[in-house]
């Protein structure tokens, strides 16, 4: 039995997203000290594994079936399988490249001037974290498995409900799943501060989430207007922008 261009579809990113999972493998294992844990490190990262597979599947049937009735696709992946690909797509690509170049340079500079009302051990905890993570970790996970999670799944549920809630496919639908999702991606990255710093206080929570979420909102409309593949390309420079401009601002 031949599949569908959809399960096809389905089918590459999940293998596109199962990639990036695989790379997390390459983080270093934060357990909190003295914790006495009945289980292997090697047993808590194939567990760990096994949940994001799971969860990868949840967001890839939330998209591939909620979010193709709003409009949402993978634009240039179709293309190919279609047969139809043309290196002029490819060109589509370039404004993902700038908006999120410019995206993780504007996050940095709002990071430089909010930096002084932020606990010192975030600062110190943050930036020996970020110089331990693999870069292959940002642009895997980051680029590809991130945005399958928050905008091909989360996105499209959240969208869909609008849609629901306001009796129609409207701008008004996709934007409440663009904001929302973007929020709760913020609000996602919180646990991982709170392994970094004990003083998890108002500021830190604002700089957290608004960071996040601002970038959340451009990789969601480059989606709704583009396709995944170019909320892919926008997160993965922003990406570029945190490794290259970073050092300069430090």
């Amino acid at each position: 039995m031949s599949l569908s261009t959809n399960q096809k579809i389905t089918f590459i990113l999940f293998s596109l997203g199962f990639m990036g999972i695989l790379s997390t493998l390459l983080m270093p294992l934060n357990l909190p000290e003295g914790a006495d844990i009945p289980f292997s490190d090697n047993t808590i990262r194939a567990l760990g594994i096994v949940q994001s597979c799971v969860m990868l599947a949840l967001a890839l049937w939330a998209g591939s079936t909620l979010g193709r009735k709003l409009g949402f696709r993978a634009p240039i992946i179709e293309s190919i399988l279609n047969k139809d690909f043309s290196i002029s797509q490819l060109s589509q690509l370039k404004s993902s490249v700038v908006f999120g170049f410019i995206g993780g340079v504007a996050v940095l500079m709002f990071s430089f001037f909010y930096q002084s009302y932020l606990p010192e051990s975030f600062l110190i905890a943050s930036e020996k974290s970020m110089s331990e993570l693999n870069p292959l970790v940002r642009f895997m996970y980051g680029g590809i498995t991130e945005e399958l999670l928050m905008r091909w799944g989360l996105m499209s549920l959240i969208a869909w409900i609008g849609s629901k809630i306001t009796g129609k496919q409207s701008a008004i639908a996709v934007w409440f799943g663009i904001v929302i999702a973007a929020l709760i991606f913020g609000v996602a990255h919180l646990p991982a501060v709170q392994g970094l710093t004990n003083e998890l206080t108002s500021n830190l929570v604002v700089y957290i989430i608004t960071m996040n979420s601002v970038l959340g909102i451009l990789f969601g409309w480059l989606f709704w207007k583009k396709g995944i593949e170019a909320a892919m390309v926008a997160h993965s420079f922003a990406h570029v922008a945190f490794l290259s401009v970073a050092p300069l601002l430090s």
